[in-house]
């Protein structure tokens, strides 16, 4: 069985020469169970440690960019914001390829290093996960209008048509910790790829299952037959 990654803390503490330096911490529980099997521990968290604040350099890096262009009074480059979040969500991902560590609390750690609201980390995440590339992002038009029309509840019910559309739908779970993220997506293949007359919802399925239905979001993709 694969270890789970382990939970870190990055404090910011200032050094004798007045420097800041990012210090990364583990529970001794976490270290003492999985340490032994993770040899030279410290260096590979000090690795960690080094690849978020690169991920958090460059997100700096584009914020200010942002800072100009408010200051300018001209329209903010909505694709500055997607490419914050394809930034943050790129270094997710690869963390979790590497699978040894994961920040214990990542709107906490963000919102402190890039000194945004954890709403707006979400409106952020929530607009690149919405566009998958960002040649369908319209510049002309601004960050506002793409940041105010990520939660707009009213949506004008298009005509009917014998086309069909892709669309994402991303669920958020409140998964009981006993069920691993490999048993958790055997289950759900299983309740996809079920026949059709099979009984149940997919409310039912996560019930037996002890899984509690948090949120979901829709995305939709390009138009196909």
């Amino acid at each position: 069985m694969t270890n789970r990654p382990i939970p870190v803390e990055l404090s910011r503490i200032k050094t004798a020469d007045n420097k800041e330096q990012l210090v990364p911490k583990v529970t001794l529980g976490d270290f003492a169970s999985q340490g032994s099997s993770q040899p030279d521990m410290r260096g590979q968290l000090n690795a960690f440690a080094a690849r978020y604040q690169e991920m958090i350099d460059r997100c700096k890096s584009k914020l200010d960019m942002v800072s100009q262009q408010k200051a300018k009074r001209t329209i903010v480059d909505p694709l500055l914001f997607w490419e914050i979040g394809d930034c943050i969500l790129q270094y997710l991902q690869d963390e979790r390829l590497i699978g040894k560590f994961a920040l214990n609390d990542v709107y906490g750690h963000l919102s402190r290093d890039l000194s945004l609201s954890t709403s707006s980390l979400e409106k952020i995440m929530t607009f690149r996960r919405r566009f998958a590339s960002k040649d369908l992002v319209d510049s002309s038009k601004g960050w506002t209008y793409y940041r105010d029309a990520i939660y707009q509840k009213t949506l004008k019910t298009p005509k009917v048509s014998e086309h069909k559309r892709n669309a994402v739908v991303m669920l958020k779970l409140k998964v009981p910790s006993a069920i691993d993220l490999e048993t958790l997506d055997s289950r759900l293949q299983q309740w996809i790829r079920a026949d059709k007359g099979t009984p149940g919802s997919l409310a039912e399925f996560l019930h037996e299952s002890g899984i509690q239905f948090d949120s979901c979001e829709v995305f939709y993709g390009k138009d196909t037959q």
